[in-house]
């Protein structure tokens, strides 16, 4: 059960109308109710218990990537209130690899004025790791943290660029906000005008093929 990626390709393959992978998730609560399952996964659920996040490193660190943006604002993406709530995540945050997405990001928003807010170190893990590790239970505290940041943000809208992410509070949170996926973030500022094309751009664009996404 757990050499199960999640990826999905079962349900295309097979039988597309049964949900392989929520038989799965099922199956490894039912693993770590018997205390069954590997115990290598501990190391992942203490890590988020400890340090709130998958990496186990300090939280206040979910920042340094603002340290390579030049010009970056003095309060580093980090309001007190803001519209606009970015829910980085835990691997843009702490993977240099895939740090340019954040960075890309509030960039193009910042020249969008659009008024927007990233949590730093308050922000929390969604609580996806402990879905996928057959842990659940375990999520409550991350969640309501989070979503007390929502509230006292003030936030009208939720963004994620982590597909994992944008699933889980979807499918979990329980807040007064509008919550969207980077990608319909942007065509939204395309359609204001807010981001525009020096040269026109009249082409579809697959952002991603992954179940995540998809």
């Amino acid at each position: 059960l757990y050499r199960c990626t999640g990826c999905r390709l079962c349900t295309q393959t097979c039988f597309p109308a049964v949900e392989t992978n929520q038989g799965v998730l099922a199956g490894r609560e039912c693993l770590v109710g018997k205390s069954q399952y590997p115990k290598i996964v501990d190391r992942v659920s203490k890590a988020v218990e400890n340090n709130f996040n998958i990496s186990d490193e300090p939280n206040e660190e979910r920042i340094a990537w603002v340290e390579f943006i030049k010009n970056a604002p003095d309060h580093m993406y980090q309001k007190e209130k803001a519209k606009v709530l970015y829910f980085v995540g835990c691997v843009a945050s702490f993977f240099p690899l895939v740090q340019k997405i954040p960075q890309a990001f509030v960039q193009i928003m910042d020249k969008s004025e659009v008024d927007f807010t990233t949590l730093g170190g308050e922000e929390w893990c969604c609580g996806f790791p402990l879905i996928q590790m057959g842990m659940p239970d375990k999520m409550e505290k991350l969640i309501e943290h989070n979503q007390e940041k929502v509230q006292q943000i003030g936030a009208e809208t939720v963004v994620f660029a982590c597909p994992s992410c944008y699933h889980t509070w979807k499918e979990k949170y329980k807040i007064n906000a509008e919550m969207l996926h980077s990608t319909q973030f942007m065509e939204r500022l395309i359609n204001e005008g807010k981001v525009k094309f020096n040269n026109g751009f009249n082409k579809t664009v697959t952002y991603s093929i992954r179940p995540g996404i998809s």
